[in-house]
């Protein structure tokens, strides 16, 4: 085992087919790797096409060119779209100095508006000098959770730690906020690396912890009920191996993982590889390619937060040409579609109170496919950014609450727009699938509204809603209660059959088609003893349609504070 100059947040080995850049002047010795780790085959690697020739889909790779680099060392870049902000900023580690030119080696976070040719050039986030080195930073896409990593800094517990703090923009300047370390996800030894998912609900961070696969390890950490983190989990085989995995990030989609690794077969160095969760597991690593990955190292993968996984990446590498470690991207062509931006507030049916926490989502409506989730600020509003020219159905949830959803055709418009959506939750859901008359079985395709009139979602859709709904919550849900109600045609008796059978449609599908808990669903059967008040002028068809209904109403299990 031959030992390794690593920088203090950024455990770069210097391996043999490297060519070492000098790193001043403060560094921390690790281990490295055994001779067995970084396995270099370049040849087997795919190559992306960047020759673009005319008529034919290409990549571009270029080196960033718009004041990010400098001499010293430039990476780990994070993107933030702050409410009330028309341009985003992107967020750097920088061991330049806080004074214009030069290089102290001492890492600070810098900041700039999004990458364009035409950006001022950065300012620095954070000012820490000796010994204090700040980086890594990693936030939710409307910038509310601001996670970065620090060595002798404040309270550090380990080697590294992983610190929290709120991003503000005040004027044309960003600071930071009730800073605060993650004392639940840190450990004795080095954490860095953090990258939060999209809906704030997983931590992913590089740790040298015991416990771990091999020396630098993927670990995640899941949000709990009340906020706080809970205990780190090794990410496992077979994206850990018995070498180094490092610098994780995790896509918008929740699912789609970069990272560098000198454990996989490469180009050499580090090379960044990607995989996919799906159903719990996670795939067999896969390496990017070349140009990507070259016989130097390739580290701290990103995409935008306004990007799908797979349209633009940026990372850093010390590859010739060079003046340290440096920020490229890779593009295909042709560009990334524009985006347009979603805004709007989550309030309560009732009182019209903004819901803090609650969860927005949105799923392509053509594949069905869920792209991400984003949780409301503490004044109910949420931020989000969508690709124009998609269908979409976007939807809010909370703990408590049901769903409010709707159906958005982002428009095919120069520049950026903005649409506001507001939605409102309510703790009680009517649900009204469209029966044949006296029928309980095979409903009509579409639900009615509250109106009674035919809506756009079909009963499978609302189903599937409500199922995501429950699951979200599922260990906080003691159970649901499904109410069947009946119009006022027909004998008392045979409505309170008719509505507990039409309930208990609901329950089974629930249960059969997406996993809901039987246990965890309660039919009642009211019949047609609690019609709705009738509106002025309402016919009796609609007014009929309204009375026939499934109301949901959840049932929590209280907490050690609530008892």
């Amino acid at each position: 085992m031959k030992k390794l100059t690593v920088l203090s947040l950024l455990p770069l080995l210097v391996l043999s087919c490297s060519t070492p850049y000098t790193i001043t002047p403060e560094v921390t010795t690790f281990e490295g790797p055994d001779s067995t780790c970084a396995s270099e085959n370049p040849e087997a690697l795919i190559t992306l096409d960047t020759t673009c020739l005319p008529g034919t889909a290409c990549y571009t790779l270029r080196r960033i060119d718009n004041g990010m680099n400098s001499p010293a060392d430039d990476f780990a870049p994070a993107f933030a779209i702050l409410p009330g902000k028309e341009k985003g900023y992107v967020i750097f580690t920088s061991s330049r100095s806080l004074q214009q030119g030069g290089t102290t080696g001492q890492q600070n976070l810098w900041y700039s508006h999004v990458l364009s040719r035409n950006t001022r050039l950065p300012q620095p986030l954070t000012r820490e000098t000796s010994p204090a080195h700040i980086g890594s930073p990693s936030l939710t896409p409307d910038g509310r959770e601001f996670y970065f990593a620090a060595k002798k800094y404040r309270d550090t517990r380990g080697d590294a730690d992983i610190f929290k703090a709120e991003l503000l923009a005040q004027g044309d300047q960003l600071v930071l906020n009730n800073i605060e370390n993650v004392r639940a996800i840190n450990s004795d030894g080095f954490d860095s690396h953090p990258s939060i998912s999209s809906d704030g609900a997983r931590l992913y961070f590089t740790s040298d912890r015991p416990g771990g696969v091999g020396q630098l390890d993927i670990w995640y950490s899941e949000r709990q009920p009340d906020g706080s983190w809970g205990t780190p989990r090794n990410l496992g085989a077979p994206v850990n191996t018995s070498c180094n995995e490092v610098t994780p990030f995790i896509c918008g989609d929740g699912k789609t993982l970069y990272f560098s690794s000198d454990g996989f077969t490469g180009a050499g160095g580090y090379d960044i590889f990607v995989s996919e969760r799906t159903a719990g597991s996670w795939s067999q690593p896969e390496n990017v390619g070349r140009p990507v990955n070259t016989r130097y190292d390739e580290l701290f993968p990103v995409t935008p937060p306004t990007k799908r996984a797979d349209s633009i990446m940026y990372f850093a590498s010390n590859r010739p040409g060079s003046m340290n470690l440096d920020l490229y991207s890779i593009t295909p062509n042709p560009s990334p579609p524009s985006m347009v931006i979603l805004r709007g507030i989550v309030r309560n049916a009732v009182t019209n109170d903004p819901i803090p926490g609650a969860s927005l989502f949105w799923k392509e409506r053509s594949t069905g496919t869920l792209v991400a989730r984003v949780r409301t600020g503490a004044d109910g509003s949420y931020y989000v950014t969508l690709t124009k020219g998609e269908e979409y159905d976007v939807g809010a949830q909370a703990e408590k609450y049901f769903f409010d959803t709707f159906h958005l055709s982002t428009p095919l418009i120069p520049g950026v727009r903005e649409i506001r959506q507001d939605f409102t939750l309510a703790e009680t859901l009517s649900l009204r699938i469209n029966f044949p008359f006296n029928e309980a079985e095979n409903p009509y395709p579409y639900i009615l509204d509250d109106k009674g009139a035919p809506s756009q979602m079909t009963w499978r859709e609302a189903l599937e809603f409500v199922a995501l709904n429950l699951s979200s919550w599922i260990d906080r849900l003691d159970y649901v209660v499904l109410t069947g109600h009946t119009d006022l045609t027909g004998p008392e008796d045979y409505n309170l059959t008719l509505s507990r059978k039409r309930a208990n449609f609901v329950k089974r599908h629930l249960v059969n088609d997406f996993g809901i808990p039987s246990g965890k669903i309660r039919v009642v059967a009211k019949g047609e003893s609690e019609p709705l008040p009738r509106m002025q002028g309402e016919p009796d068809s609609l007014y009929d349609a309204r009375l026939r209904r499934v109301v949901l109403a959840k049932v929590l299990r209280k907490t050690g504070d609530e008892q």
